[in-house]
Protein backbone atom coordinates (compact mmCIF):
# COMPACT_ATOMS: atom_id res chain seq x y z
CA UNK A 1 0.00 0.00 0.00
CA UNK A 2 1.64 3.18 -1.15
CA UNK A 3 2.03 6.05 1.25
CA UNK A 4 4.40 9.37 1.49
CA UNK A 5 6.37 10.13 4.26
CA UNK A 6 6.71 13.99 5.97
CA UNK A 7 9.24 15.52 8.13
CA UNK A 8 9.54 14.65 11.86
CA UNK A 9 7.56 17.22 14.25
CA UNK A 10 10.16 19.03 16.30
CA UNK A 11 8.96 21.04 19.30
CA UNK A 12 11.33 24.22 18.14
CA UNK A 13 9.48 24.07 14.64
CA UNK A 14 5.99 25.00 15.95
CA UNK A 15 4.38 28.13 16.32
CA UNK A 16 5.18 29.15 19.79
CA UNK A 17 2.36 30.63 21.77
CA UNK A 18 1.99 32.20 25.64
CA UNK A 19 0.27 29.65 27.36
CA UNK A 20 -3.29 30.64 27.39
CA UNK A 21 -5.95 30.84 30.60
CA UNK A 22 -7.14 27.27 29.84
CA UNK A 23 -3.69 25.58 31.02
CA UNK A 24 -4.36 27.20 34.33
CA UNK A 25 -8.05 26.40 34.50
CA UNK A 26 -8.46 23.35 32.94
CA UNK A 27 -12.30 22.22 32.76
CA UNK A 28 -13.30 19.39 35.05
CA UNK A 29 -13.66 16.86 32.29
CA UNK A 30 -9.89 17.05 31.47
CA UNK A 31 -7.28 14.31 31.64
CA UNK A 32 -3.57 14.68 30.31
CA UNK A 33 -3.01 12.79 27.71
CA UNK A 34 -0.77 12.24 24.20
CA UNK A 35 -1.90 13.40 20.52
CA UNK A 36 -0.09 11.03 18.31
CA UNK A 37 0.44 11.44 14.36
CA UNK A 38 1.68 9.01 11.75
CA UNK A 39 4.59 9.82 9.78
CA UNK A 40 3.24 8.58 6.87
CA UNK A 41 0.00 9.62 4.79
CA UNK A 42 -1.48 6.82 3.32
CA UNK A 43 -2.37 6.93 -0.41
CA UNK A 44 -4.69 3.95 -1.43
CA UNK A 45 -5.65 5.17 -4.24
CA UNK A 46 -2.53 6.43 -5.50
CA UNK A 47 -1.52 10.89 -5.72
CA UNK A 48 -1.32 12.90 -8.65
CA UNK A 49 2.66 13.86 -8.47
CA UNK A 50 1.23 17.97 -8.39
CA UNK A 51 -0.68 17.22 -5.28
CA UNK A 52 2.04 15.58 -3.34
CA UNK A 53 3.61 18.59 -2.03
CA UNK A 54 0.47 20.97 -1.10
CA UNK A 55 -1.12 17.23 0.74
CA UNK A 56 2.47 16.93 2.73
CA UNK A 57 2.57 20.71 3.47
CA UNK A 58 -1.13 20.64 4.65
CA UNK A 59 -0.28 17.78 6.51
CA UNK A 60 2.19 19.26 8.04
CA UNK A 61 1.00 22.14 8.67
CA UNK A 62 -2.22 21.05 10.67
CA UNK A 63 -0.04 18.73 12.67
CA UNK A 64 1.78 21.75 13.91
CA UNK A 65 -1.61 23.35 14.98
CA UNK A 66 -3.10 20.56 16.63
CA UNK A 67 0.05 19.98 18.77
CA UNK A 68 0.92 23.96 19.71
CA UNK A 69 -3.06 24.14 20.73
CA UNK A 70 -2.07 20.49 22.54
CA UNK A 71 1.11 22.03 24.25
CA UNK A 72 -1.07 25.01 25.41
CA UNK A 73 -2.97 22.30 27.08
CA UNK A 74 0.52 20.88 28.57
CA UNK A 75 -0.27 18.25 26.97
CA UNK A 76 3.01 15.99 24.45
CA UNK A 77 2.66 15.57 21.10
CA UNK A 78 4.30 12.45 19.33
CA UNK A 79 5.35 11.23 16.01
CA UNK A 80 4.90 7.76 15.00
CA UNK A 81 6.80 5.81 12.26
CA UNK A 82 7.78 2.52 11.17
CA UNK A 83 11.09 3.24 14.03
CA UNK A 84 8.82 3.93 16.25
CA UNK A 85 7.07 6.36 18.64
CA UNK A 86 9.29 10.01 19.12
CA UNK A 87 7.79 12.43 21.60
CA UNK A 88 8.51 15.42 20.13
CA UNK A 89 7.67 18.01 23.78
CA UNK A 90 7.57 15.34 26.56
CA UNK A 91 9.85 16.09 29.81
CA UNK A 92 8.30 13.70 31.99
CA UNK A 93 8.51 9.90 31.88
CA UNK A 94 5.16 8.56 30.06
CA UNK A 95 3.75 4.92 29.93
CA UNK A 96 3.67 2.67 25.98
CA UNK A 97 1.33 4.38 24.09
CA UNK A 98 -0.15 0.96 24.66
CA UNK A 99 -0.76 1.39 28.70
CA UNK A 100 -2.55 4.97 27.73
CA UNK A 101 -5.89 3.17 26.83
CA UNK A 102 -8.60 5.15 25.96
CA UNK A 103 -6.29 8.76 27.11
CA UNK A 104 -5.05 9.04 23.85
CA UNK A 105 -5.75 10.25 20.27
CA UNK A 106 -4.02 9.30 17.27
CA UNK A 107 -4.25 10.93 13.59
CA UNK A 108 -3.56 8.81 10.71
CA UNK A 109 -3.83 10.95 7.14
CA UNK A 110 -5.75 8.93 4.39
CA UNK A 111 -5.47 10.86 0.40
CA UNK A 112 -8.32 9.56 -1.17
CA UNK A 113 -8.19 12.14 -3.90
CA UNK A 114 -11.22 12.26 -6.29
CA UNK A 115 -14.13 10.23 -5.89
CA UNK A 116 -15.48 8.04 -8.27
CA UNK A 117 -17.76 9.99 -10.69
CA UNK A 118 -20.97 7.84 -9.68
CA UNK A 119 -20.56 8.51 -5.65
CA UNK A 120 -19.75 12.41 -6.31
CA UNK A 121 -23.03 12.41 -8.51
CA UNK A 122 -24.93 10.98 -5.51
CA UNK A 123 -23.33 13.24 -3.07
CA UNK A 124 -23.83 16.55 -5.94
CA UNK A 125 -27.61 15.55 -6.00
CA UNK A 126 -29.80 17.44 -3.74
CA UNK A 127 -33.16 15.79 -5.48
CA UNK A 128 -31.95 12.29 -4.55
CA UNK A 129 -33.74 10.04 -2.41
CA UNK A 130 -31.75 9.15 0.61
CA UNK A 131 -32.66 5.28 -0.17
CA UNK A 132 -30.81 5.94 -3.59
CA UNK A 133 -28.51 7.57 -1.75
CA UNK A 134 -27.21 4.93 0.18
CA UNK A 135 -27.55 2.16 -2.36
CA UNK A 136 -24.80 4.63 -4.52
CA UNK A 137 -22.58 5.36 -1.63
CA UNK A 138 -22.25 1.91 -0.77
CA UNK A 139 -21.95 0.61 -4.11
CA UNK A 140 -19.24 3.62 -4.94
CA UNK A 141 -17.33 5.04 -2.68
CA UNK A 142 -13.88 3.27 -2.50
CA UNK A 143 -13.37 0.21 -0.56
CA UNK A 144 -10.61 -2.39 0.44
CA UNK A 145 -10.01 -5.00 2.77
CA UNK A 146 -6.77 -3.73 3.87
CA UNK A 147 -8.31 -0.15 4.62
CA UNK A 148 -8.82 -0.97 8.04
CA UNK A 149 -6.47 1.40 9.51
CA UNK A 150 -7.07 1.05 13.17
CA UNK A 151 -6.38 -2.34 12.96
CA UNK A 152 -3.32 -2.18 10.62
CA UNK A 153 -2.46 1.29 11.97
CA UNK A 154 -3.64 1.79 15.11
CA UNK A 155 -3.40 -1.34 16.76
CA UNK A 156 -0.69 -3.10 14.68
CA UNK A 157 1.83 -0.38 13.60
CA UNK A 158 1.29 2.28 16.89
CA UNK A 159 0.60 -0.69 19.70
CA UNK A 160 -3.02 0.73 20.83
CA UNK A 161 -4.64 -0.43 23.22
CA UNK A 162 -8.20 -0.89 23.03
CA UNK A 163 -7.53 -2.94 20.24
CA UNK A 164 -10.23 -1.21 17.80
CA UNK A 165 -8.93 2.48 19.91
CA UNK A 166 -12.02 4.77 19.72
CA UNK A 167 -9.97 7.47 19.22
CA UNK A 168 -7.84 6.81 15.92
CA UNK A 169 -9.13 9.09 13.87
CA UNK A 170 -8.53 9.06 10.17
CA UNK A 171 -7.50 13.04 8.47
CA UNK A 172 -9.01 12.15 4.84
CA UNK A 173 -8.47 14.62 1.74
CA UNK A 174 -10.91 14.28 -0.71
CA UNK A 175 -11.34 16.27 -4.03
CA UNK A 176 -14.04 18.45 -3.94
CA UNK A 177 -14.93 21.10 -6.39
CA UNK A 178 -18.33 22.33 -5.18
CA UNK A 179 -18.54 21.80 -1.58
CA UNK A 180 -21.11 19.40 -1.91
CA UNK A 181 -19.70 17.40 0.82
CA UNK A 182 -20.08 20.50 3.14
CA UNK A 183 -23.75 20.84 2.38
CA UNK A 184 -25.28 17.78 2.41
CA UNK A 185 -27.99 17.73 4.86
CA UNK A 186 -28.07 16.09 8.29
CA UNK A 187 -29.40 12.47 7.29
CA UNK A 188 -27.27 12.01 4.05
CA UNK A 189 -24.33 13.78 6.19
CA UNK A 190 -25.13 10.94 8.92
CA UNK A 191 -24.64 8.23 5.98
CA UNK A 192 -21.39 9.62 4.50
CA UNK A 193 -19.33 9.90 7.68
CA UNK A 194 -20.58 6.02 8.60
CA UNK A 195 -19.86 4.63 5.39
CA UNK A 196 -16.29 6.89 5.47
CA UNK A 197 -15.19 4.80 9.13
CA UNK A 198 -16.34 1.30 7.56
CA UNK A 199 -14.88 1.51 4.45
CA UNK A 200 -11.53 3.72 5.59
CA UNK A 201 -11.51 2.01 8.94
CA UNK A 202 -12.02 4.54 12.15
CA UNK A 203 -14.81 5.44 14.65
CA UNK A 204 -13.88 9.34 13.87
CA UNK A 205 -13.24 10.58 10.74
CA UNK A 206 -11.42 14.66 9.94
CA UNK A 207 -12.62 15.28 6.18
CA UNK A 208 -10.60 17.91 4.64
CA UNK A 209 -12.41 18.85 1.06
CA UNK A 210 -10.26 20.94 -1.46
CA UNK A 211 -10.53 22.36 -5.09
CA UNK A 212 -8.73 23.25 -7.45
CA UNK A 213 -7.95 27.48 -7.38
CA UNK A 214 -5.82 28.62 -10.73
CA UNK A 215 -2.67 26.76 -10.21
CA UNK A 216 -2.89 26.14 -6.87
CA UNK A 217 -5.21 24.02 -4.37
CA UNK A 218 -8.19 25.85 -1.99
CA UNK A 219 -8.78 23.74 1.22
CA UNK A 220 -12.44 23.98 2.73
CA UNK A 221 -13.41 24.16 6.51
CA UNK A 222 -12.61 20.58 7.89
CA UNK A 223 -15.64 18.24 8.92
CA UNK A 224 -15.09 16.27 12.18
CA UNK A 225 -17.24 13.31 11.77
CA UNK A 226 -18.21 10.80 14.74
CA UNK A 227 -20.22 7.54 15.19
CA UNK A 228 -22.92 9.10 16.89
CA UNK A 229 -24.07 11.97 14.49
CA UNK A 230 -21.69 14.50 15.22
CA UNK A 231 -20.64 16.58 11.91
CA UNK A 232 -19.68 20.14 13.06
CA UNK A 233 -17.48 22.13 10.50
CA UNK A 234 -15.17 23.06 12.95
CA UNK A 235 -13.77 26.93 12.13
CA UNK A 236 -9.78 26.45 13.14
CA UNK A 237 -7.27 23.53 13.51
CA UNK A 238 -7.24 25.37 17.32
CA UNK A 239 -10.94 24.43 17.62
CA UNK A 240 -10.46 20.80 16.29
CA UNK A 241 -7.56 20.21 18.60
CA UNK A 242 -9.86 21.58 21.77
CA UNK A 243 -12.54 18.88 20.14
CA UNK A 244 -9.72 16.14 20.25
CA UNK A 245 -8.77 17.04 23.30
CA UNK A 246 -12.16 16.03 24.59
CA UNK A 247 -12.44 12.57 23.07
CA UNK A 248 -8.91 11.74 24.60
CA UNK A 249 -9.62 12.82 28.08
CA UNK A 250 -12.89 10.64 28.12
CA UNK A 251 -12.33 7.18 29.17
CA UNK A 252 -15.18 4.01 28.48
CA UNK A 253 -17.76 3.43 31.64
CA UNK A 254 -17.83 0.15 33.38
CA UNK A 255 -20.12 -2.22 32.26
CA UNK A 256 -22.55 -4.86 33.84
CA UNK A 257 -22.27 -7.62 36.08
CA UNK A 258 -25.20 -10.48 36.19
CA UNK A 259 -26.52 -11.24 39.89
CA UNK A 260 -27.27 -15.29 39.39
CA UNK A 261 -28.37 -15.52 43.01
CA UNK A 262 -31.37 -12.74 42.55
CA UNK A 263 -34.35 -13.38 39.63
CA UNK A 264 -37.74 -11.87 38.88
CA UNK A 265 -40.85 -14.04 37.84
CA UNK A 266 -41.23 -13.64 34.28
CA UNK A 267 -45.25 -12.96 34.64
CA UNK A 268 -43.93 -10.75 37.49
CA UNK A 269 -41.75 -8.74 34.72
CA UNK A 270 -44.07 -9.22 31.95
CA UNK A 271 -47.31 -7.90 33.66
CA UNK A 272 -45.24 -4.72 35.37
CA UNK A 273 -46.83 -1.56 34.19
CA UNK A 274 -43.73 0.37 34.01
CA UNK A 275 -42.07 -2.80 31.73
CA UNK A 276 -44.69 -2.15 29.32
CA UNK A 277 -44.50 1.89 29.60
CA UNK A 278 -40.95 1.65 28.00
CA UNK A 279 -41.76 -0.98 25.52
CA UNK A 280 -45.02 1.14 24.48
CA UNK A 281 -42.70 4.42 24.40
CA UNK A 282 -40.31 2.95 22.17
CA UNK A 283 -42.83 1.80 19.83
CA UNK A 284 -44.49 5.30 20.10
CA UNK A 285 -40.81 6.80 18.85
CA UNK A 286 -41.03 4.16 15.95
CA UNK A 287 -44.50 5.50 14.58
CA UNK A 288 -43.66 9.21 15.25
CA UNK A 289 -40.22 8.52 13.20
CA UNK A 290 -38.16 10.10 16.54
CA UNK A 291 -36.13 6.68 16.24
CA UNK A 292 -34.07 5.75 13.72
CA UNK A 293 -33.33 2.18 12.24
CA UNK A 294 -30.47 0.10 13.94
CA UNK A 295 -27.40 0.48 11.43
CA UNK A 296 -25.97 -2.94 10.18
CA UNK A 297 -22.28 -3.03 9.18
CA UNK A 298 -23.25 -4.81 6.31
CA UNK A 299 -25.29 -2.18 4.99
CA UNK A 300 -22.19 0.16 4.94
CA UNK A 301 -19.59 -1.62 2.51
CA UNK A 302 -19.63 -3.09 -0.72
CA UNK A 303 -17.64 -6.37 0.00
CA UNK A 304 -19.34 -9.07 2.40
CA UNK A 305 -15.58 -9.92 3.60
CA UNK A 306 -15.00 -6.13 4.39
CA UNK A 307 -17.99 -6.75 6.61
CA UNK A 308 -17.51 -9.61 7.95
CA UNK A 309 -13.76 -8.47 9.46
CA UNK A 310 -15.10 -5.48 10.75
CA UNK A 311 -17.75 -7.38 12.64
CA UNK A 312 -15.07 -9.84 13.99
CA UNK A 313 -13.00 -6.72 15.21
CA UNK A 314 -16.27 -5.35 16.74
CA UNK A 315 -17.45 -8.35 18.18
CA UNK A 316 -21.04 -7.04 16.97
CA UNK A 317 -22.97 -6.71 13.27
CA UNK A 318 -25.23 -3.52 14.26
CA UNK A 319 -25.62 -0.67 16.24
CA UNK A 320 -29.02 1.23 17.22
CA UNK A 321 -29.45 4.31 18.57
CA UNK A 322 -31.26 5.55 21.64
CA UNK A 323 -31.99 4.49 25.25
CA UNK A 324 -34.56 4.38 27.77
CA UNK A 325 -34.49 4.06 31.57
CA UNK A 326 -36.73 4.11 34.27
CA UNK A 327 -37.84 3.27 37.82
CA UNK A 328 -40.10 0.73 38.76
CA UNK A 329 -41.22 0.90 42.98
CA UNK A 330 -41.78 -2.47 44.63
CA UNK A 331 -41.45 -5.06 42.40
CA UNK A 332 -40.79 -8.59 43.68
CA UNK A 333 -37.42 -10.01 43.46
CA UNK A 334 -35.93 -13.40 44.51
CA UNK A 335 -32.51 -12.97 46.47
CA UNK A 336 -30.96 -15.81 48.62
CA UNK A 337 -32.89 -14.44 51.78
CA UNK A 338 -36.38 -14.70 50.14
CA UNK A 339 -38.80 -12.63 47.98
CA UNK A 340 -38.46 -9.04 48.96
CA UNK A 341 -39.82 -6.13 47.42
CA UNK A 342 -37.67 -3.84 45.92
CA UNK A 343 -37.50 -0.49 44.17
CA UNK A 344 -35.11 -1.29 40.92
CA UNK A 345 -34.35 0.56 37.60
CA UNK A 346 -34.88 -0.68 34.26
CA UNK A 347 -32.85 0.29 31.01
CA UNK A 348 -33.08 -0.67 27.71
CA UNK A 349 -30.56 -3.29 26.18
CA UNK A 350 -27.46 -2.24 23.77
CA UNK A 351 -28.36 -2.48 19.98
CA UNK A 352 -25.52 -4.72 20.05
CA UNK A 353 -27.32 -7.26 21.80
CA UNK A 354 -30.20 -7.47 19.71
CA UNK A 355 -32.34 -5.04 20.92
CA UNK A 356 -34.38 -2.83 18.35
CA UNK A 357 -35.40 0.32 20.67
CA UNK A 358 -39.19 0.30 18.44
CA UNK A 359 -39.53 -3.14 19.07
CA UNK A 360 -38.60 -3.75 22.38
CA UNK A 361 -39.07 -7.50 23.56
CA UNK A 362 -39.13 -8.27 27.16
CA UNK A 363 -35.58 -9.47 26.70
CA UNK A 364 -34.14 -6.39 25.69
CA UNK A 365 -34.82 -4.35 28.73
CA UNK A 366 -32.69 -5.29 31.86
CA UNK A 367 -33.56 -4.99 35.76
CA UNK A 368 -30.72 -3.27 37.68
CA UNK A 369 -30.80 -3.48 41.04
CA UNK A 370 -28.03 -2.03 42.31
CA UNK A 371 -24.14 -0.95 41.32
CA UNK A 372 -20.90 -1.15 42.76
CA UNK A 373 -17.28 -0.58 41.48
CA UNK A 374 -18.58 1.48 38.22
CA UNK A 375 -20.67 -1.54 37.34
CA UNK A 376 -24.41 -2.20 37.27
CA UNK A 377 -25.90 -5.49 38.87
CA UNK A 378 -28.18 -6.60 36.72
CA UNK A 379 -30.96 -9.56 38.41
CA UNK A 380 -32.07 -12.67 35.52
CA UNK A 381 -35.74 -12.37 34.67
CA UNK A 382 -36.91 -16.27 34.50
CA UNK A 383 -37.08 -17.79 31.26
CA UNK A 384 -35.64 -14.75 29.15
CA UNK A 385 -32.06 -14.31 27.78
CA UNK A 386 -30.46 -11.74 30.00
CA UNK A 387 -28.53 -9.55 27.37
CA UNK A 388 -25.88 -6.21 27.38
CA UNK A 389 -27.50 -2.90 28.95
CA UNK A 390 -26.98 -0.29 26.76
CA UNK A 391 -23.62 1.59 27.46
CA UNK A 392 -26.09 4.70 29.02
CA UNK A 393 -26.84 2.47 31.77
CA UNK A 394 -24.03 3.81 34.24
CA UNK A 395 -24.52 7.06 32.49
CA UNK A 396 -28.05 7.60 34.14
CA UNK A 397 -28.59 4.76 36.96
CA UNK A 398 -25.58 5.63 38.86
CA UNK A 399 -26.05 9.30 39.32
CA UNK A 400 -30.05 8.34 39.95
CA UNK A 401 -28.72 6.91 43.66
CA UNK A 402 -27.10 10.11 44.43
CA UNK A 403 -30.66 12.37 43.83
CA UNK A 404 -32.93 13.80 46.49
CA UNK A 405 -35.86 11.30 46.90
CA UNK A 406 -39.41 11.54 47.28
CA UNK A 407 -42.41 9.44 48.85
CA UNK A 408 -44.77 8.09 46.58
CA UNK A 409 -47.61 5.38 46.98
CA UNK A 410 -49.97 3.49 43.96
CA UNK A 411 -53.07 4.42 44.24
CA UNK A 412 -55.80 3.61 40.97
CA UNK A 413 -53.51 3.04 38.70
CA UNK A 414 -51.46 6.57 39.33
CA UNK A 415 -49.00 7.80 41.83
CA UNK A 416 -49.39 10.42 44.77
CA UNK A 417 -47.25 11.34 47.55
CA UNK A 418 -47.08 9.72 50.48
CA UNK A 419 -44.78 11.04 53.07
CA UNK A 420 -46.00 8.09 55.71
CA UNK A 421 -47.04 5.29 53.96
CA UNK A 422 -45.14 5.94 50.54
CA UNK A 423 -41.86 3.68 48.81
CA UNK A 424 -38.72 5.82 48.82
CA UNK A 425 -37.87 6.84 45.40
CA UNK A 426 -35.76 9.37 43.85
CA UNK A 427 -37.34 12.82 42.51
CA UNK A 428 -36.56 11.21 38.72
CA UNK A 429 -38.91 8.30 37.61
CA UNK A 430 -37.90 7.59 34.41
CA UNK A 431 -35.83 9.36 31.39
CA UNK A 432 -34.20 8.88 27.24
CA UNK A 433 -31.50 9.74 25.29
CA UNK A 434 -32.48 10.06 21.54
CA UNK A 435 -30.28 11.19 18.51
CA UNK A 436 -33.03 14.47 17.45
CA UNK A 437 -32.97 17.86 18.25
CA UNK A 438 -35.77 20.09 19.97
CA UNK A 439 -37.19 22.02 18.15
CA UNK A 440 -40.19 23.77 19.75
CA UNK A 441 -41.43 23.13 23.55
CA UNK A 442 -44.11 24.34 25.57
CA UNK A 443 -41.74 26.42 28.81
CA UNK A 444 -44.56 26.16 30.88
CA UNK A 445 -44.23 22.11 31.11
CA UNK A 446 -41.08 21.43 30.00
CA UNK A 447 -37.46 22.89 31.18
CA UNK A 448 -34.03 23.10 27.82
CA UNK A 449 -30.68 23.43 29.20
CA UNK A 450 -27.25 23.15 28.05
CA UNK A 451 -24.15 22.55 30.15
CA UNK A 452 -20.85 23.16 29.12
CA UNK A 453 -19.60 20.34 28.14
CA UNK A 454 -18.07 18.81 25.02
CA UNK A 455 -19.47 16.54 22.41
CA UNK A 456 -17.38 13.34 23.58
CA UNK A 457 -20.27 10.00 22.52
CA UNK A 458 -21.52 7.34 24.40
CA UNK A 459 -20.57 5.30 27.19
CA UNK A 460 -17.69 7.35 28.87
CA UNK A 461 -17.18 8.72 32.15
CA UNK A 462 -17.37 12.57 30.59
CA UNK A 463 -21.18 12.13 29.46
CA UNK A 464 -21.32 10.60 32.58
CA UNK A 465 -20.32 13.42 34.89
CA UNK A 466 -22.50 15.67 32.47
CA UNK A 467 -25.80 13.59 33.00
CA UNK A 468 -25.00 13.66 36.86
CA UNK A 469 -25.31 17.59 36.76
CA UNK A 470 -27.78 17.38 34.34
CA UNK A 471 -29.97 15.64 36.71
CA UNK A 472 -28.87 17.28 39.86
CA UNK A 473 -30.29 20.77 37.89
CA UNK A 474 -33.06 19.07 36.52
CA UNK A 475 -34.45 18.08 40.46
CA UNK A 476 -33.55 21.39 41.29
CA UNK A 477 -35.35 23.46 38.74
CA UNK A 478 -38.48 20.73 39.24
CA UNK A 479 -38.15 21.58 42.69
CA UNK A 480 -38.22 25.66 41.76
CA UNK A 481 -41.28 25.22 39.86
CA UNK A 482 -42.91 24.09 43.06
CA UNK A 483 -42.77 20.27 41.66
CA UNK A 484 -44.94 21.09 38.19
CA UNK A 485 -42.59 20.76 36.01
CA UNK A 486 -43.01 17.60 33.75
CA UNK A 487 -40.02 17.41 31.93
CA UNK A 488 -36.28 18.39 31.61
CA UNK A 489 -34.22 18.64 28.33
CA UNK A 490 -30.57 18.86 28.05
CA UNK A 491 -29.13 19.00 24.84
CA UNK A 492 -26.25 16.61 24.18
CA UNK A 493 -23.31 18.47 22.34
CA UNK A 494 -24.06 17.28 18.13
CA UNK A 495 -25.32 14.17 19.69
CA UNK A 496 -29.10 14.72 20.24
CA UNK A 497 -30.79 15.28 23.81
CA UNK A 498 -31.81 13.58 27.48
CA UNK A 499 -34.79 13.99 28.69
CA UNK A 500 -35.74 13.55 32.59
CA UNK A 501 -39.01 12.64 34.39
CA UNK A 502 -39.76 13.71 37.42
CA UNK A 503 -43.05 13.47 39.76
CA UNK A 504 -44.93 16.03 38.51
CA UNK A 505 -47.55 17.19 40.93
CA UNK A 506 -51.26 16.42 39.74
CA UNK A 507 -49.65 14.36 37.05
CA UNK A 508 -48.44 10.65 37.85
CA UNK A 509 -49.31 8.65 35.95
CA UNK A 510 -47.73 5.04 36.67
CA UNK A 511 -46.36 5.06 33.13
CA UNK A 512 -43.87 7.53 33.46
CA UNK A 513 -43.71 7.95 29.51
CA UNK A 514 -47.77 8.48 29.60
CA UNK A 515 -47.47 12.02 30.11
CA UNK A 516 -44.31 12.95 27.34
CA UNK A 517 -46.25 11.18 24.80
CA UNK A 518 -49.12 13.14 25.44
CA UNK A 519 -46.72 16.30 24.84
CA UNK A 520 -45.58 15.14 21.62
CA UNK A 521 -49.54 14.36 20.57
CA UNK A 522 -50.18 17.51 21.90
CA UNK A 523 -47.84 19.51 20.42
CA UNK A 524 -46.14 20.88 23.68
CA UNK A 525 -42.78 19.03 22.37
CA UNK A 526 -41.52 18.77 19.16
CA UNK A 527 -38.17 17.15 17.98
CA UNK A 528 -36.54 16.90 14.84
CA UNK A 529 -34.23 14.75 12.64
CA UNK A 530 -31.19 17.78 13.00
CA UNK A 531 -29.25 17.26 15.18
CA UNK A 532 -27.98 21.03 16.47
CA UNK A 533 -24.14 21.13 15.84
CA UNK A 534 -21.91 23.03 18.10
CA UNK A 535 -19.27 25.34 16.27
CA UNK A 536 -18.36 26.58 19.66
CA UNK A 537 -19.84 25.20 22.84
CA UNK A 538 -21.34 25.95 25.43
CA UNK A 539 -24.80 26.57 23.21
CA UNK A 540 -28.48 26.53 24.32
CA UNK A 541 -31.40 28.00 25.94
CA UNK A 542 -29.94 27.83 29.33
CA UNK A 543 -26.44 27.54 30.01
CA UNK A 544 -25.61 25.71 33.61
CA UNK A 545 -21.67 25.66 34.02
CA UNK A 546 -19.77 23.31 36.12
CA UNK A 547 -17.40 25.24 38.36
Amino acid sequence: MSRLEIDNLKEDSLVRRELSVISSEKPVWFKTHPIVFSKYIQVPLGIPSEMEKPIINQVEGIYNNLASRYFDWDCPAAVWSDAGTEFVNNTQDLKQLSDTGSNLVAINPVFLGKLPEKAMAAIENENVSLDTYKKQLRRYLPEDDEWLYVQNIGSDGMKLRPFIHPHFTNLIFIEDEHEAIAKLPHDKMLVFMRMMMAKVGAFKNIIVTYRKEGDGIAFDQPILGTMEGGRVKVKSWENMADRLIAFGSSEEVGGQKILEDQSINYDEWTKNPVVNGMRKWGKFLGEHRLLSPPVTIRELTRSRNLSRKIERLLRYNRQAEGAFWAVVPDIKVKTPEGTVKKTIKIVSNSGTSGAVKDRLRYSDISAVVSHEDGKVNVSPVKRLKTKKTSVEAEEFIIPLDELPTVKVKLQDGFYEFDDVNGTEVPALRAGFHLHRGVKSYNENKIKYITLDYPHVGCGVKTMQEMSRQAMHEAVRLWEKSGRKLELILVYVPNHGVNGFIPYAEGFKHVDPFYMVEQMIEDGDLELEDEVPQNTEWPEGEETITNS
